[in-house]
């Protein structure tokens, strides 16, 4: 994205919602804070998610050896202001004189020292850089062109309406930044309370029976419905990934069994186990749902993973139980943390990869759905289509945080600080990407 610069040029900034649309909508509502319970809860179910922010380039000058200046690196040219070196370092004044000029160019404001200083003491900015001006000569300190980008990065967060200073440095610390960790986790852990409290305030959890168990109360089914399984719901959620014809038609008849009472019955038992411990009404529902669905998927729910499994109380309120979020999110270690956020950000090429071999073996091989092979093709079409959104959907700040939550909770993942789970995801995600150019190897 480019835009006008205080000379009458052009200057690439950071945009980090102009994916185009329609999918820049998924990131429209990053103000509004991780308080979507339906959102939050397919996040959770989907398992490990990325990236708030593309990595975009924030542009920098330089200036030659001889003093002359040399313009802003970019497919356009302009110049706000110069680095006489990439080993200068700068004072916080022309640090905050420099930003002023580049964010008054965009109407945002000006920066001042005292705000510099105060990013700093939050940790959003790093501490000066001493440097020694050799032997007897003293030494000098200030900041080096890398704050510099990391001042507009600032800058363009608030812009997006990032104005509490922990979203801000959560956001900075999953696109890669360099945060002191026990700041993060502080940080998280008031972020996943909050969430966790938002939500239930939402469903008035307080009239639920969250008994060991328990199947879902008639309060608890009626908020569940109204507020993710319904009808309004789930068109909601189909009509916002804006699919092509095909694939939408196709995920709208998947769906539509979920509309049946089996198909209502299961769907509510599944997310109310998010709530309580337990595995609740969710084995007699899903046998009961069975029959509406297709053999090979009916084989999958048998022989797959149990659920609700792990998932179980995850969004269990803090006050009435020992959330696995929280648990998760102060006990795991630095480097549990560090990988999290990693897998974090291998998510959207991991689930694309997913997609994709998904859709090339229903190509290849549709008979594997049995009577249902005639729907290989479409189904294999919308796996294309969701292969093509998760770069985009997984990226948006409910999905990166819900995914976060869930990796950290899960007590098996923190046994070698989620090396493990890192080292799977790239490496299948290295698979799918490479066999791509030979069909040959797959089914």
């Amino acid at each position: 994205m480019s835009e006008q610069g205080p000379d009458g040029g052009t200057e690439r900034c950071p945009d980090w919602t102009a994916h185009g649309s329609p999918e820049s909508r998924a990131h429209a509502t990053a103000k509004e804070g991780t308080h979507d319970p339906c959102l939050l809860v397919w996040s959770l179910l989907a398992g490990q998610l990325d990236h708030l922010l593309s990595r975009r380039k924030v542009p920098w000058c330089l200036t030659s050896a001889a003093g002359q200046s040399q313009s802003i690196i970019g497919p356009r040219q302009t110049q706000i202001g110069v680095l006489s070196s990439p080993m200068t370092l700068w004072s916080k004044e022309a640090l905050a004189a420099r930003a002023s000029q580049w964010s008054r160019a965009r109407g945002w404001g000006q920066v001042s020292v005292p705000t510099l200083l105060k990013w700093k003491e939050a940790g959003l900015l790093p501490r000066p850089t001493v440097k020694s001006l050799g032997r007897g000569r003293g030494s000098t300190s200030g900041w080096p062109w890398t704050c510099y980008r990391r001042i507009l990065t600032v800058l363009a967060l608030r812009a997006r309406g990032l104005d509490r200073v922990r979203d801000i440095r959560l956001a900075l610390w999953l696109d890669g930044g360099d945060i002191p960790l026990h700041l993060i986790r502080a940080d998280l852990h008031r972020a996943a309370e909050q969430a966790i409290e938002r939500i239930h305030g939402r469903l008035h959890t307080e009239y639920w029976d969250t008994r060991p168990d328990s199947p879902p109360s008639r309060s608890a089914s009626r908020a569940i419905a109204r507020s993710m399984t319904g009808p309004r719901s789930l068109e909601g959620f189909v009509a916002g990934l804006h699919l092509e014809p095909v694939a939408d038609t196709v995920l709208r008849m998947i769906m539509t069994s979920l509309l049946s009472p089996e198909g209502q019955r299961a769907a509510v038992a599944v997310v109310h186990q998010f709530f309580a411990p337990g595995d609740g009404d969710v084995p007699a529902s899903l046998a009961a749902f069975q029959h509406r669905l297709p053999q090979p998927v009916v084989g999958f729910l048998k022989d797959g993973p149990v659920f609700p499994g792990p998932f179980a109380g995850l969004l269990a309120h803090p006050d009435a139980f020992d959330s696995p979020i929280l648990r998760g999110i102060d006990s795991a270690s630095d480097g549990m943390l560090l990988n999290s956020r990693a897998a974090v950000c291998e998510a959207p090429a991991w689930w694309q990869a997913v997609f994709e071999a998904l859709a090339r073996a229903l190509t290849n091989q549709p008979e594997a759905l049995g009577p249902y092979q005639l729907l290989g093709p479409p189904i294999a079409s919308l796996c294309t289509s969701l292969a093509d959104r998760a770069r985009v959907y997984l990226r948006h700040p409910q999905a990166r945080l819900g995914g976060l939550m869930s990796i950290l909770s899960f007590e098996p993942l923190r046994e070698d600080g989620g090396e493990g789970f890192l080292t799977f995801m790239r490496a299948t995600t290295a698979t799918a990407t490479r066999a791509q150019d030979f069909r040959s190897l797959l089914p």
